[in-house]
Parts: structure tokens; sequence; C-alpha cells
């Protein structure tokens, strides 16, 4: 039988996920690959996912002009016992404490290469509505019309200050005219493990496209801003550089700072809906570090940080 583990040496399982696990192998020449193998009980669906993220780097790996890498996959073995195939994207986590440890250069330079990433990423498919199309924001972000019920489970842990912020940004969560208005191809998973950054080339790597799907345009600028991730300032550098590629190639997306950190903040609270299972002693880490993202966040607001990303004259009317 045509196995991956017929033709490569294993190294290490690199981390399991709800459809795939994912492995790093050598074939007899020494060269290192990633394997992804299906865990879901569904194979087609799973296939499907696979075929999908393949189509996606493929049509990125063609720009011409990319300054970021991929990994370019395949798939390989027999029908129904198939195995997905990847270059290796080397480098390390790109954190927060790791970008503060770069020279403005390299941030910048950085930036530019994540934008540019997002720019054609986004621009496969392009969706906007005049209006949003949902009766409202919040309940379109917890994917019902009943959310009370999950907020409030969240609300029983949060100090009386902490719940009158959240309260404040859920309803200016609900009349931001940008969220909901237009809908593109988006990675979904652009957290700091995704996202590595060779040193010794100066390059940075974007892997796992397993999340890739139609969303909310902001969604994935949100998860460069979720509580531990890559923080207001650089984020706010990488969608400075977006939007110029934007209005570069005649667009009207103009993408807004403040629009993208209340999405958000509303991934980073919604992410605490599990905190009735986790042990006192992390409960209390987890309420602390969303106190201080809070906190840091209405610091930033106040001193105005997130209306750097007005650039045009025209920024008010376009930025969708």
């Amino acid at each position: 039988m045509d196995t991956w583990e017929n033709k490569y040496k294993k190294i290490k399982e690199l981390g399991s996920g709800t459809s795939s696990t994912c492995f790093l192998v050598q074939d007899l020449s020494g060269n290192d690959f990633v394997i992804k193998t299906c865990a879901m009980s569904d194979y087609s669906k799973w296939e499907q996912e696979c075929k999908r993220e393949i189509e996606i780097t493929s049509k990125l790996a063609d720009k011409t002009d990319r300054t970021y890498n991929i990994p370019l996959s395949e798939l390989q073995g027999e029908v129904g016992s198939k195995y997905m195939l990847s270059s290796l994207i080397k480098g390390k986590e790109l954190s927060r404490s790791k970008l503060n440890q770069l020279s403005e250069e390299e941030q910048t330079s950085i930036a530019k290469s994540l934008a540019q990433f997002m720019y054609q990423l986004h621009s496969q498919y392009i969706k906007q509505n005049t209006g949003s199309e949902f009766s409202s924001n919040t309940a379109a972000f917890f994917h019902n019309n009943n959310y009370h019920d999950e907020k409030e489970k969240i609300y029983k842990h949060l100090s009386p200050n902490i719940q009158d912020s959240m309260n404040t940004i859920f309803e200016a969560f609900d009349k931001d005219i940008n969220i909901g208005r237009i809908k593109s191809t988006c990675h979904n998973d652009l957290i700091k493990d995704n996202l590595l950054y060779d040193t010794d080339k100066k390059k940075l790597g974007i892997i796992d496209f397993g999340d890739v799907a139609e969303n909310d345009i902001y969604s994935d600028f949100a998860n460069l801003m979720k509580m531990g991730q890559l923080g207001d300032l650089f984020t706010i550098k990488v969608i400075n550089q977006y939007n110029k590629l934007q209005q570069k190639n005649g667009s009207n997306i103009h993408i807004n700072a403040h629009s993208a950190k209340k999405y958000a903040i509303m991934k980073s609270f919604k992410s605490l809906k599990k905190i009735d299972k986790v042990k006192d002693e992390d409960k209390k880490i987890q309420l602390l570090k969303f106190g201080i993202y809070l906190k840091e966040y209405n610091d930033n607001k106040s001193s105005g940080l997130f209306k750097a990303t007005n650039m045009s004259q025209n920024s008010n009317q376009n930025s969708l």
C-alpha cells in the first residue's frame, strides 16, 4: 500500500487539530517536508479542504511580486488514504516579544510583506454590500440571535469595571458600519503560531491554510490584534501598508484600525467562553490578562492611536 510511512521518515509530530495531524518528515535525500493526514471521520470533507488549500496557495505562489513564503502542497497516496505533502517553511514564531527585538526597518519590512499577502489573498474574492447583511453585528458574530446567555456566562467572572467596558464595546461593535460590509477570501487563522520569520533570510512565512474560507474581511486583521498576538502598533503598520496597496490599485476598500480592534476584542472576549472549565489559578491568569488587554485598548484609544489609518481625504466614505 502506498502510504507516506513507506516513503518518508517521521521526525516528529508538529501538531493535531480537529481535522488534521501534521508531521515533520524527511525523504531519502534528507529534505524536510510537512505531511498532513486526516483526523476527521469524514474523509471526503477533509480531502476537499486540502484541495481548497492547494488551490489558494497555488494562486498566491504564482504572484511574481510576492515577498513572503508560503507552503506549496500536493495530495499524494491512494484513494481513501491520501495525505498532503507540503514544503517546509523555515523560521520562528513571530510573537509580539520577537517583533520588539527587531529593528524598526525589519518591522516595517515584515508589515509590508504581511500586508501584501493579505491583499493578494483577499483579492481572490471580494463581495461588497451596500449595508450589513445582518440585523445585528453582534448576533452575526455569535452566529445566533440568542447570544445573551453565552455573554452572561462570561460576564459573571468579570469585575463591574470590565463589564462596563465590554458593554461599551458591544454597543460600538453593533453600530459599526464597517463590520459586515465586505466579505473576502480570508486566512481565518492569522495568529503568531502561523507567522514564521526567518531572521537569516529576512523573510516572512505564512502557514496553515486549512481554515481559508469566505469571511468578513476584518476578521484577518482582528486576529492580528487579538489578546496575546502581535499588538496594536504593529497591526496598524500592516493596515497602513494594506490601505496603500488598495489605494494604489484603485480600490475603495479602506480598513479602519478601530473597527479591526473592536472586532479583535470581541474575538478575545469570546475565547473566554470555556473559562468555567479551567482551574481556578488558570482562570485568574486569563481574567487578569483580559483586564490588561482592555486597559491597553483604552489607553491606545485615548492616545488617538486608532486614528492613524485615516490616510486619505476620502477615508470616511471609503472606510469599509
